[in-house]
Protein backbone atom coordinates (compact mmCIF):
# COMPACT_ATOMS: atom_id res chain seq x y z
CA UNK A 1 0.00 0.00 0.00
CA UNK A 2 2.89 2.38 0.59
CA UNK A 3 3.59 2.21 -3.15
CA UNK A 4 0.45 4.31 -3.72
CA UNK A 5 1.67 6.95 -1.24
CA UNK A 6 4.14 9.81 -1.55
CA UNK A 7 6.90 10.79 0.83
CA UNK A 8 7.63 14.47 1.40
CA UNK A 9 11.01 14.99 3.08
CA UNK A 10 11.69 18.03 5.26
CA UNK A 11 15.12 18.88 6.66
CA UNK A 12 17.66 21.66 6.58
CA UNK A 13 20.33 19.11 5.55
CA UNK A 14 20.16 18.03 1.87
CA UNK A 15 22.16 14.88 2.65
CA UNK A 16 19.52 13.83 5.18
CA UNK A 17 16.79 14.42 2.58
CA UNK A 18 18.65 12.14 0.15
CA UNK A 19 19.05 9.42 2.81
CA UNK A 20 15.41 9.76 3.88
CA UNK A 21 14.23 9.44 0.28
CA UNK A 22 16.38 6.33 -0.20
CA UNK A 23 14.88 4.67 2.89
CA UNK A 24 11.33 5.57 1.80
CA UNK A 25 11.98 4.16 -1.67
CA UNK A 26 13.28 0.91 -0.16
CA UNK A 27 10.15 0.76 2.04
CA UNK A 28 8.06 0.93 -1.13
CA UNK A 29 6.97 4.57 -1.45
CA UNK A 30 5.99 5.24 -5.05
CA UNK A 31 6.90 8.93 -5.07
CA UNK A 32 9.33 11.03 -3.02
CA UNK A 33 9.84 14.79 -3.03
CA UNK A 34 11.62 17.42 -0.96
CA UNK A 35 9.35 19.65 1.12
CA UNK A 36 8.49 22.76 -0.89
CA UNK A 37 5.68 24.11 1.29
CA UNK A 38 2.12 23.30 2.21
CA UNK A 39 0.72 24.65 -1.06
CA UNK A 40 2.93 22.15 -2.93
CA UNK A 41 1.58 19.33 -0.75
CA UNK A 42 -1.99 20.42 -1.54
CA UNK A 43 -1.22 20.46 -5.26
CA UNK A 44 0.34 16.99 -5.13
CA UNK A 45 -2.57 15.61 -3.04
CA UNK A 46 -4.83 15.92 -6.08
CA UNK A 47 -2.76 13.19 -7.77
CA UNK A 48 -1.55 11.24 -4.73
CA UNK A 49 -4.06 11.70 -1.88
CA UNK A 50 -2.01 10.07 0.89
CA UNK A 51 1.31 11.80 1.45
CA UNK A 52 3.58 11.32 4.44
CA UNK A 53 5.63 14.25 5.71
CA UNK A 54 8.97 12.98 7.03
CA UNK A 55 10.66 15.54 9.31
CA UNK A 56 14.21 15.54 10.59
CA UNK A 57 14.44 15.96 14.35
CA UNK A 58 17.10 18.69 14.04
CA UNK A 59 14.71 21.11 12.33
CA UNK A 60 14.27 24.29 14.32
CA UNK A 61 11.29 23.91 16.65
CA UNK A 62 9.64 27.02 15.28
CA UNK A 63 9.93 25.75 11.67
CA UNK A 64 8.51 22.33 12.53
CA UNK A 65 5.73 23.78 14.71
CA UNK A 66 4.71 26.30 12.03
CA UNK A 67 4.65 23.58 9.38
CA UNK A 68 2.56 21.22 11.51
CA UNK A 69 0.17 24.07 12.35
CA UNK A 70 -0.17 25.05 8.67
CA UNK A 71 -0.89 21.43 7.71
CA UNK A 72 -3.33 20.76 10.56
CA UNK A 73 -5.25 23.97 9.77
CA UNK A 74 -5.33 23.47 5.99
CA UNK A 75 -8.74 23.55 4.29
CA UNK A 76 -8.13 20.40 2.21
CA UNK A 77 -8.86 17.21 4.12
CA UNK A 78 -6.04 15.16 2.51
CA UNK A 79 -3.54 17.77 3.69
CA UNK A 80 -5.04 18.42 7.12
CA UNK A 81 -5.04 14.74 8.08
CA UNK A 82 -1.78 13.74 6.36
CA UNK A 83 0.57 11.58 8.42
CA UNK A 84 3.43 13.60 9.89
CA UNK A 85 6.38 11.47 10.96
CA UNK A 86 9.45 12.69 12.86
CA UNK A 87 12.72 10.79 12.49
CA UNK A 88 14.69 11.10 15.71
CA UNK A 89 17.73 9.67 17.43
CA UNK A 90 16.44 10.86 20.80
CA UNK A 91 14.02 8.60 22.66
CA UNK A 92 13.64 10.40 25.98
CA UNK A 93 10.11 10.88 27.27
CA UNK A 94 10.60 14.65 27.22
CA UNK A 95 11.66 14.63 23.57
CA UNK A 96 8.83 12.32 22.48
CA UNK A 97 6.17 14.35 24.30
CA UNK A 98 7.55 17.53 22.76
CA UNK A 99 6.86 16.21 19.25
CA UNK A 100 3.54 14.60 20.18
CA UNK A 101 2.22 17.89 21.56
CA UNK A 102 2.81 19.46 18.15
CA UNK A 103 0.33 17.03 16.57
CA UNK A 104 2.68 14.66 14.73
CA UNK A 105 1.41 11.16 14.02
CA UNK A 106 4.47 9.14 14.91
CA UNK A 107 8.11 9.37 15.93
CA UNK A 108 10.50 6.79 14.55
CA UNK A 109 13.73 6.34 16.43
CA UNK A 110 16.69 5.67 14.16
CA UNK A 111 18.45 3.52 13.41
CA UNK A 112 15.72 0.93 12.90
CA UNK A 113 15.10 -2.05 10.65
CA UNK A 114 13.47 -1.36 7.29
CA UNK A 115 10.71 -3.88 8.07
CA UNK A 116 9.92 -2.05 11.33
CA UNK A 117 9.89 1.28 9.48
CA UNK A 118 7.47 0.00 6.82
CA UNK A 119 5.24 -1.69 9.38
CA UNK A 120 4.92 1.46 11.49
CA UNK A 121 4.08 3.59 8.46
CA UNK A 122 1.55 1.03 7.23
CA UNK A 123 -0.35 1.57 10.49
CA UNK A 124 -1.17 5.07 9.24
CA UNK A 125 -3.23 3.86 6.29
CA UNK A 126 -6.39 1.80 5.72
CA UNK A 127 -7.45 1.72 9.38
CA UNK A 128 -9.56 3.87 11.68
CA UNK A 129 -7.60 6.61 13.47
CA UNK A 130 -8.86 9.05 16.09
CA UNK A 131 -8.06 12.75 15.82
CA UNK A 132 -8.95 15.60 18.15
CA UNK A 133 -9.24 19.33 17.84
CA UNK A 134 -9.12 21.14 21.19
CA UNK A 135 -7.84 24.65 21.79
CA UNK A 136 -4.70 25.06 19.72
CA UNK A 137 -4.13 21.29 19.35
CA UNK A 138 -5.19 19.36 16.28
CA UNK A 139 -3.85 15.88 15.71
CA UNK A 140 -4.00 12.27 16.81
CA UNK A 141 -5.64 11.40 20.12
CA UNK A 142 -2.86 11.82 22.69
CA UNK A 143 -4.93 12.03 25.87
CA UNK A 144 -3.63 8.73 27.25
CA UNK A 145 0.00 9.61 26.54
CA UNK A 146 -0.24 13.11 27.99
CA UNK A 147 -2.45 12.25 30.98
CA UNK A 148 0.28 13.16 33.45
CA UNK A 149 0.77 16.65 31.98
CA UNK A 150 -0.50 19.67 33.95
CA UNK A 151 -4.10 20.45 32.96
CA UNK A 152 -3.32 23.89 31.54
CA UNK A 153 -0.86 22.22 29.16
CA UNK A 154 -2.79 19.11 28.09
CA UNK A 155 -5.96 20.76 26.78
CA UNK A 156 -8.17 19.13 29.41
CA UNK A 157 -11.57 20.72 29.86
CA UNK A 158 -13.58 22.77 27.39
CA UNK A 159 -15.00 22.04 23.96
CA UNK A 160 -13.33 19.66 21.53
CA UNK A 161 -14.11 17.91 18.28
CA UNK A 162 -13.42 14.23 17.83
CA UNK A 163 -12.84 12.77 14.36
CA UNK A 164 -12.58 9.16 13.26
CA UNK A 165 -10.70 9.04 9.97
CA UNK A 166 -9.33 6.52 7.54
CA UNK A 167 -6.57 7.18 5.01
CA UNK A 168 -7.13 5.32 1.76
CA UNK A 169 -4.21 5.54 -0.71
CA UNK A 170 -6.59 5.52 -3.69
CA UNK A 171 -9.38 7.75 -2.37
CA UNK A 172 -7.66 9.92 0.22
CA UNK A 173 -8.86 10.71 3.71
CA UNK A 174 -12.39 9.73 4.69
CA UNK A 175 -14.00 11.18 7.80
CA UNK A 176 -15.90 8.25 9.28
CA UNK A 177 -17.43 10.33 12.06
CA UNK A 178 -17.18 13.76 13.61
CA UNK A 179 -18.65 14.77 16.95
CA UNK A 180 -18.57 17.80 19.25
CA UNK A 181 -17.95 17.37 22.97
CA UNK A 182 -17.46 19.49 26.04
CA UNK A 183 -14.93 18.00 28.45
CA UNK A 184 -15.45 18.75 32.09
CA UNK A 185 -12.56 19.23 34.46
CA UNK A 186 -12.61 16.78 37.33
CA UNK A 187 -11.87 17.99 40.81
Amino acid sequence: MLNACAGIHMASDQNWIARSRAVAEKAGFGENYPYLGVDDIARRARKTPVQFLFCHYELEDSVLAQTVTAIRNHAERDVRFMPIIVFSKESSTTSLKHFLKMGVDDILIFPCELSYFAARLSQQISRKLDYFSAGDYFGPDRRRLLADEPRADNGAGGPYTQYAIQRDPAQGVRILSQSQHNAKLSA
